[in-house]
């Protein structure tokens, strides 16, 4: 027991005691199970007639001022809180021998005092959504300690500007192109280096193509039904190649003697081109027009005139008519009767020509078909990425693509050398790069080539120097699951405690 101690208001020692009294505590817990502490402590009377208090209890230092837990069971709870918020945290407490309630946590994470950081030098700026569409906020991140420092209310140059007067020392500033913070930057602290982020310098790049590509579906279109009828004659090489030597079409063949010649006249065109004629030579010793035989240079093998893959109303019923043609049905009207009484709506003409592609007594049906969706999302990507990145397919869909669109194969080197001056650091080729963009004649290269120049000092930046906004952008995902955690029942205020309490790991 204590003989004497010392009056907190005051500091008068004294040794006259008042009386005991007892305290309940809980502590952190011993095998799972729940521990509690029971303390005897003493009052002690203050003789200094000036002081206010008359009576005092004996400090502890190891336990707050009206407490019910000791110091190291509220620090256990307080990371709980941080992490999981109070309904989850409350569980995961009691389960651990920590029985308390979800207002407890989350007044324990109110109640704790933010300690004052140091100004960071490097400071990373990027917004969040506190409601998606409606109202959106700032993050800010000291990059070097690859932590959050602060959040604000908005995304206004104002709210920045004002929190970078009242925190210099910021010399380098990442951020995205949102014009209000670069804004808010250069009023906040000008002589701070702004640098732009690589990842949504790329992505705009990217959205520039995409924007390019949906002025030519067509030609994407057209491509991948190209890329398709190729690579299923490659299938069926054998077959074609058999056809096109012999010129001698069987009684169980899917080709008709047209196929037949239309494909020695595919394989003689090649031949030529090879030999070093020239298309209009050719065109003339085939009599085939030149558009056919362009079209012809830029495939491997023949594409092919397989009836199957045209629109028809007959289509649907292919499989009954060729099964019942083989079968030994060959009365065309018979056939049309038949499938009349199914549901079939067409004429008899339909079935006729239907036939009319095929020779012969039986009849061996190609597979059907499969084009690929070669979107203008997914051909953005392919603009972007290096030769040696791409598939063999993905090679072949350009070649293809780009005889149809000369203009994405311009498109293409543009993105390849944006992607090399951030990637090589070559900041010297980014004016070169702009120039050769707003003379392409692609509309939407231009567009973006333009807002480069209005936000060059920070692009320029981000070519030279290693600076990147990426630690924000894993900040705001973390942030962002917070958020959901709390199933939006929480204010701003908790939110921001959350996001920015760190665990004392001295």
């Amino acid at each position: 027991m204590a003989t004497s101690a010392s009056c907190p208001k005051c500091g008068n020692l004294s040794s006259r005691q008042h009386s005991r009294y007892r305290r309940k505590l809980a502590d952190l817990p011993w095998a799972g199970k729940p521990v509690t502490v029971y303390l005897q402590l003493q009052r002690f009377f203050c003789d200094h007639s000036l002081c206010p208090q008359k009576t005092f209890a004996l400090p502890l230092a190891s336990i707050f001022r009206y407490a019910r837990q000791t110091s190291r069971l509220q620090y256990q709870l307080l990371l709980i809180a941080s992490q999981l918020g109070g309904r989850a945290g409350a569980r995961l407490a009691s389960l651990l021998g920590m029985p308390t309630s979800r207002d407890i946590l989350l007044r324990l994470l109110m109640q704790q005092p933010q300690d004052p950081l140091p100004p960071p030098k490097v400071l990373g700026v990027d917004d969040w959504s506190l409601k998606k569409g409606t109202t959106y906020a700032t993050i800010l991140v000291d990059i070097e300690k690859q932590r959050p420092i602060e959040l604000l209310p908005g995304r206004e140059a104002e709210t920045l500007a004002t929190w970078l007067k009242h925190h210099p020392g910021v010399e380098v500033i990442t951020r995205d192109r949102a014009s209000s913070y670069a804004e808010g930057a250069s009023k906040g602290a000008p002589n701070a280096l702004q640098v732009a982020d690589r990842w949504h310098l790329l992505k705009n790049l990217g959205e520039a193509l995409k924007r390019m590509l949906e002025k030519h579906t067509v030609q994407l279109i057209t491509s991948a039904r190209e890329l398709a009828e190729t690579q299923q004659q490659v299938k069926h090489q054998e077959q074609i190649a058999l056809s096109a030597q012999t010129e001698v079409v069987g009684p169980s063949v899917s080709l008709s003697s047209a196929t037949a010649t239309y494909a020695l006249r595919f394989y003689e065109a090649k031949r030529l081109l090879s030999e070093g004629y020239s298309m209009r030579a050719v065109s003339r010793m085939l009599s085939m027009s030149r558009k056919t035989i362009d079209r012809y240079r830029h495939l491997e093998t023949y594409p092919g005139k397989s009836f199957s893959n045209r629109s028809s109303t007959v289509l649907p019923r292919k499989k009954y008519l060729i099964e019942r043609w083989n079968a030994g049905t060959h009365n065309r009207k018979q056939l049309w009767l038949e499938i009349r009484a199914q549901g079939f709506t067409g004429n008899y003409l339909c079935v006729q020509r239907f036939f009319a592609h095929f020779k012969g007594a039986e009849i061996v049906s190609l597979p059907e078909l499969e084009i690929k969706n070669w979107s203008s999302s997914r051909v953005q990507f392919l603009l972007s990425k290096p030769q040696d990145q791409l598939t063999e397919e993905e090679q072949k869909f350009l070649k293809v693509f780009f005889h149809h669109c000369p203009q994405a194969k311009l498109a293409q080197k543009l993105a390849l050398d944006f992607h090399a001056i951030f990637r090589e650091k070559r900041a010297q080729d980014l004016q070169i790069w702009i120039r050769q963009a707003k003379t392409s004649g692609i509309t939407a290269l231009k567009n973006f080539a333009t807002g480069l120049e209005s936000d060059y000092a920070a692009v320029e930046a981000a070519a030279t120097y290693a600076w990147s906004n990426g630690p924000v952008e894993g900040h705001v995902n973390r942030l962002k699951l917070i958020k959901r955690q709390m199933f939006g029942r929480a204010g701003f205020e908790l939110l921001r405690k959350r996001v920015l309490f760190y665990p004392d790991t001295g």
